[in-house]
């Protein structure tokens, strides 16, 4: 404890002054975690949690709207370290000499409220309690992009332990996160990762890696859970960044084999890293497995050079299968255009129709601009860059996010466009699911490759 008392003098006012005596305060209490049990030792925990109870109010809401969203990440962060401290030092607290420590006073002194600190509690039973709540939450602020999820409204509490329904539910939590802005995904992953911390002995491995959209569980400690919190024995990774050639073979070498056979790849290293068959292959495996692990999918339908656009639930197996059967077939018919070396614009023409199965993949409503899954349709329409250029033509993605009527009428099929959010303050563009090209070098936009979109409606329309 010497350093509170040397620190205790008089420093000058200011925000270093206040780190250094954050810094002697840390140290201070990371001896008293080291030392052993005591009823000092506790009341050092029971002021830290009630300390992160009071952070774990802080998120993008009123009344933190205003604050800068790094601030508001910074806290989450701290708070999230916070409690796997907590965490470590109350299971390190229970015990001396591997003997348990459970005193009346230490176990009121620990617990927050509305957690069961009962040792004969299931801690799976617990843990889908709480990802229940963590759901409605959820859906209670991101009503615009999930609208109609049907984790959003849980029906009561879990009766009893199980374990397949916590891990299916815990698929479902990451799932729905992948359609919010990047900023607000990591605020509940966070959450996330402090529920499997608290109840099953987490934090769950792998759930700050980019490339992991849904974290592997931890298994939970104890009798009550033999086989690990069931469904998930290894963390779910589909990486969004291809550039480097290592890593684009390897997606492509995971894809089904029925999807290599279609674009015709008998093994991913005897192809060039600039050959596209690797990038369908990669992002065609990638949907699929996306496809399985959200049922929320929709599927664009829509007949070739006729005015009707219609979308489809995937969760029906007919549709499912459907989808599969096109997407294979775009796949072997783009990279037979592109095998053959045919004229630029069949190759463009084949691998467009392509584009136009993997972007037809869509959530109703539309994901979040700046969303995980925005970020991985921009990364599939990128694909066909190389085949603009050739024919004079550059891919729109972003741009739409600034397009006007204007722009709409010139780049897209606009009897094929869909009508998405109508609220007046939408952006005009809320998803791309047949990419739109440009001419490069006019400077009005024209193209000989219209696009087709998810619009907000006219007022009229609406």
């Amino acid at each position: 404890m010497g350093e509170i008392t040397a620190a205790s003098a008089d420093p000058p006012a200011g925000p270093s002054a206040a780190v250094a005596h954050w810094n002697a305060f840390a140290k201070a209490v990371a001896d008293v975690l080291e030392s052993e049990p005591s009823a000092s030792r506790t009341t050092v925990l029971h002021a830290l949690h009630a300390c992160h109870r009071e952070l774990k109010t802080v998120d993008p809401l009123h009344p933190y709207e205003e604050d800068a969203a790094e601030t508001i990440t910074r806290v989450m962060e701290a708070t999230l370290a916070l409690g796997f401290a907590i965490r470590a030092g109350q299971a390190a607290a229970g015990t001396v000499t591997g003997e348990p420590v459970t005193t009346e006073a230490s176990a009121g002194a620990l617990a927050e409220p509305g957690h069961d600190t009962g040792s004969g509690a299931d801690p799976v039973a617990r843990f889908a309690e709480r990802l229940s709540e963590l759901c409605a939450e959820l859906g209670d602020e991101h009503t615009r992009h999930l609208s109609g999820w049907r984790h959003a409204r849980p029906k009561g509490r879990p009766q009893a332990a199980d374990h397949q329904q916590a891990a299916a539910v815990w698929t479902a939590l990451h799932m729905a996160l992948l359609r919010l802005p990047d900023a607000d995904r990591r605020i509940w992953q966070e959450k996330a990762a402090q529920a499997a911390q608290e109840y099953v002995g987490g934090p769950p491995p792998g759930w700050e890696d980019p490339d992991v959209i849904v974290p592997a569980l931890p298994a939970p400690q104890g009798p009550a859970a033999p086989d690990g919190c069931g469904g998930i024995p290894q963390a779910v990774t589909v990486p969004l960044d291809l550039s480097d050639a290592e890593s684009l073979r390897q997606a492509a070498a995971a894809a089904p084999p029925e999807v290599l056979e279609a674009v015709d790849v008998a093994g991913v290293d005897s192809l060039g890293p600039d050959d596209l068959r690797l990038s369908w292959a990669a992002r065609a495996g990638q949907i699929l497995r996306l496809a399985g692990l959200d049922p929320e999918l929709h599927a664009i339908s829509y007949p070739l050079n006729y005015p009707c656009t219609s979308r489809l639930p995937l969760v029906e197996g007919k549709n499912q299968k459907n989808f599969r059967t096109r997407l294979l077939t775009q796949l072997a018919s783009a990279a037979q255009a592109h095998h053959s070396k045919r004229d630029g614009k069949t190759q463009l023409g084949a691998a467009r129709q392509l584009d136009g199965v993997l972007g037809g993949l869509l959530h109703w409503p539309t994901a979040a601009p700046g969303s995980w899954w925005w970020r991985w349709r921009k990364e599939v329409s990128l694909i066909l860059e190389p085949l603009a250029r050739a024919v004079d033509h550059e891919v729109v993605y972003d741009q739409t996010s600034e397009w006007q009527k204007t722009d709409l009428d010139n780049c897209t099929e606009t009897g094929l466009n869909l009508g998405g959010a109508g609220e007046p303050d939408e952006r005009l563009v809320q998803w791309v699911f047949f990419t739109p090209l440009c001419r490069t070098g006019v400077a009005e936009p024209r193209t000989d490759f219209r696009g087709r979109v998810v619009r907000r409606p006219d007022p009229a329309d609406t």
